[in-house]
């Protein structure tokens, strides 16, 4: 099984990026409310997931200004997005992101190619880094 964790207080722009994963074959999740939930396409909302949590989830992508939530669960790969195009400069040092403005309406948002490229990253499975993600330094974004 292969698990994604987005962790995001916006709703729409988490709830298109589930959609985005299931799509592929993920099991998506997020952390809300101090548990993990799961993302129910059929019901179009989040249902806590009482039993079969994972210890590990293959990607967490994951919000800078979300950053406090960034342990909840241990990612193989942990990858941040902002709502600008850039960097969010609350992202972890060093750690990779996405560099496509993901606004907060979920209106600019990751391809199905964009999606698959970075499970295969995470993975390991790629052979190169996906070209949504820049690493290190770059532009950085303003808070969104």
């Amino acid at each position: 099984m292969i698990f994604v964790i987005i962790i995001d207080q916006f709703y729409q722009r988490k709830n298109r990026l589930a959609d985005l994963f299931l799509s592929i074959g993920c099991r998506v999740l997020t952390y809300s409310k101090n548990s993990i939930e799961e993302w129910d396409a059929s019901l179009c909302d989040w249902i806590p997931l009482y039993e079969g949590k994972p210890e590990l989830v293959n990607l967490m992508l994951i919000h800078g200004g979300d950053q406090y939530y960034k342990n909840c669960i241990t990612a193989k790969k942990r990858i941040w997005y902002s709502g600008g195009i850039g960097r969010d400069i609350r992202a972890e040092s060093g750690e990779e992101s996405i560099f496509i403005a993901l606004d907060d309406s979920g209106d600019n948002m990751l391809s199905i190619h964009d999606a698959e490229e970075l499970l295969n990253y995470a993975l390991g499975v790629a052979h190169s880094i996906p070209l949504c993600i820049q690493s290190g330094g770059g532009a950085d974004s303003k808070f969104e």
